[in-house]
């Protein structure tokens, strides 16, 4: 039989023998260049399996922002409206005071957790988010009217109640006929008079011995994870109360 006469039969399986023969070549070389590309990447291909959607979501996910505290203190005009039109805002900075660090050292030191408005130093413990601190006088006062106003927003509601409440048991530490500092200006006080008006407010009054009548008055409330701390020092502190309620208003929620 010649080669024109070949049984078509035996072609047709040549044929099909050949397909096969490409198609194992073919998938054969697939694999190869798949297992090349997972080689160069580092891994095999348990590795490119779907990523942890809840990961990446939590990875990108920022946190909440801390409000802008500055606004919940009154400014110079509001304060006007609360002192007298004499009264001029004199600071304003989103950071608590550190001068119980070098100056103002009091003694019995419970007296200075009492007595100091804004300080760093007695804020440690709460680990706060963020803080403001706003201070003027009346400059039409002889006796000159100061007052400070503070605002901390602690981590929760719950840890601005723990610090009211440690600063409670700290104040009381404070009734006591006299305390001194190491600031000649403001040497000695006495007459401590320490309030509770209800359980998340505290007040205490005190007078600078041997001068005209000049007292400080100090109040410290919260309200949600918000503490509040302001102080008025002069002849007349009555109005610190009415501040702090406007200070309260300001605070959403």
């Amino acid at each position: 039989m010649s080669v024109s006469q070949r049984d078509p039969r035996r072609a047709t399986l040549d044929r099909r023998s050949i397909i096969a023969i490409s198609v194992i070549i073919a998938t054969a070389v697939i694999a190869i260049g798949v297992t090349a590309v997972l080689t160069l990447r580092g891994g095999d291909s348990s590795s490119a399996a779907a990523p942890d959607t809840k990961t990446a979501a939590a990875s990108t996910e920022a946190p909440p922002p801390i409000p802008e505290l500055g606004g919940i203190l009154l400014d110079a005009n509001a304060l006007t409206t609360v002192f007298g039109p004499s009264f001029v805002l004199t600071y304003s900075q989103p950071s608590l005071w550190n001068s119980m660090a070098t100056q103002h050292v009091y003694s019995p030191p419970p007296c200075g957790a009492m007595m100091a408005t804004g300080e760093a130093l007695h804020f440690a413990s709460l680990d706060w988010l963020g803080s403001w601190v706003k201070a003027g006088n009346d400059t039409a006062d002889p006796q000159q009217l100061w007052v400070i106003q503070a605002v901390v927003l602690a981590p929760d509601d719950s840890a601005a109640a723990r610090y009211l409440s440690d600063a409670a048991a700290i104040w009381k530490q404070c009734t006591v006929k006299t305390f001194t500092t190491n600031d000649p200006a403001d040497a000695v006080w006495g007459d401590v008079v320490i309030t509770t008006p209800s359980p998340d407010r505290l007040e205490s009054t005190v007078i600078q011995q041997g001068t005209t009548p000049w007292s400080c008055r100090h109040v410290l409330t919260a309200k949600g994870a918000y503490v509040v701390d302001a102080q008025a020092c002069g002849v007349d502190t009555t109005r610190i109360g009415a501040l702090v309620d406007r200070i309260l208003g300001n605070i959403p929620g």
